[in-house]
């Protein structure tokens, strides 16, 4: 998990750049995108290594998708309810993982909680982080 928070707070300078080069949409899909395939890793192995760097890479795909989603808030929200407005993404956001993290906890143990049951839900999630994608296609440029 270090290694995740390491590997953002290093890529975010270079992200910010490219945010203001490529624009907020196209760094958020870039993120998006990474983000689906993040999981695939830990279904194909358990050696320590390629999942430090999996970790890494990962870490760099949700500092873009976080950067960009924020650049965005800016963008799309009016300046008189941007409080209100991301205030309300923050809580969707926060309810958003403990639900998430609840329901892969109850799926985990629905499938036995071995090595097999979590390699069936890195899969899973895989897909479902591709569903967000649909949504994503709706947001325009600011």
């Amino acid at each position: 998990m270090a290694s995740a928070f390491v590997a953002k707070f290093l890529a975010l300078p270079w992200l910010g750049s490219h945010a203001a080069r490529i624009g907020p949409r196209r760094l958020a899909w870039f993120g998006a995108l990474g983000i689906v395939f993040t999981s695939l890793p830990w279904y194909a192995t358990t050696d320590f290594w390629p999942l430090l760097a999996t970790q890494m890479i990962a870490g760099v795909f949700w500092a873009a998708f976080e950067l960009a989603s924020l650049l965005l808030l800016f963008e799309h929200i009016p300046e008189r309810e941007r409080t209100s407005g991301i205030t309300l993404f923050n809580l969707g956001n926060s309810a958003s993982f403990v639900l998430g993290s609840l329901a892969g906890g109850a799926t985990l143990e629905a499938l036995g909680a071995d090595g097999e049951a979590y390699g069936i839900l890195f899969l899973v999630t895989a897909g479902l982080r591709a569903l967000p994608l649909l949504l994503l296609r709706r947001v325009g440029d600011g």
